[in-house]
């Protein structure tokens, strides 16, 4: 027999039970529906927020935003279910048993909007939550192409101002790597702006190689010395 669910408790700051935020929400969810169910419940509070907890849990929620689409299911359900049962009753009038009906349907129109939402939601990769760690690494890769795409703009602008002095002049190879650099910030920009679109997976994929992208510009902007693979994908081809 399944075991019934924890009885969610009050926030404490002092208790063992203080509620984590990320619990905030079901907690919520819960003392909402709750009163829902204590006419089942003969007027038990605990047992009534436990029967909700459990219809909650049934559906298994993945993220706050799934929880939000169940909770509404699961109340505007019930409620449908109670103006259709109050409609039957033989001592109300025509107009109130229209009234009802006609809430009713409405509730389940919520019903069935917050169904599609919620499977749509399990469907699209897009809308699952990225690991907060990832968001972390993510902002620092952000940060990273920005200041490369300063660099490329500050060398491509070197680059292009006459120089009074021809031996001053940079050599054929720092303008081809500057040329390459350019064009892998360039890379990496469209990975980062395309970054809102992908699922958390790809995002993290994406992330890297905008990193490597950008690490690889700066390398070559710097003058360091470059590996050999490099100094050949940088070079031009003899005509």
């Amino acid at each position: 027999m399944t075991q019934p669910a924890p009885t969610p408790q009050t926030p404490s700051p002092e208790g063992d039970h203080a509620l984590r935020p990320a619990d905030i929400l079901t907690h919520l969810v819960v003392t909402l529906l709750a009163p829902m169910f204590l006419l089942a419940t003969g007027g038990d509070l605990p047992f009534a927020q436990m029967a909700a907890l459990e219809t909650l849990n049934a559906y298994r929620a993945k993220n706050q935003i799934d929880l939000i689409a169940i909770a509404q299911i699961v109340g505007c359900g019930l409620a449908a279910l109670v103006s259709i049962s109050r409609s039957m009753e033989d001592d109300i009038s025509v107009s109130m048993t229209l009234r009802l009906r006609g809430n009713a349907v409405a509730l389940n129109r919520t019903v069935e909007h917050a169904r599609r939402a919620l499977e749509q939601s399990r469907r699209d990769p897009q809308t699952a939550t990225p690991d907060p760690a990832d968001l972390q690494d993510e902002a620092r890769v952000l940060s990273s192409v920005a200041d490369t795409r300063k660099r490329v703009q500050d060398a491509n602008a070197r680059l292009q101002t006459p120089n009074p002095r021809p031996p001053a002049e940079p050599d054929a190879d720092q303008r081809h790597q500057a040329i390459w650099a350019s064009a892998m910030s360039r890379v990496a920009d469209e990975f980062t702006a395309s970054l809102p679109q992908l699922s958390p997976g790809e995002r993290k994929v994406a992330s890297i190689r905008a990193a490597a992208l950008s690490s690889c510009a700066n390398h070559l902007l710097s003058g360091a010395p470059t590996s050999d693979d490099v100094v050949l994908l940088t070079r031009p081809k003899p005509a």
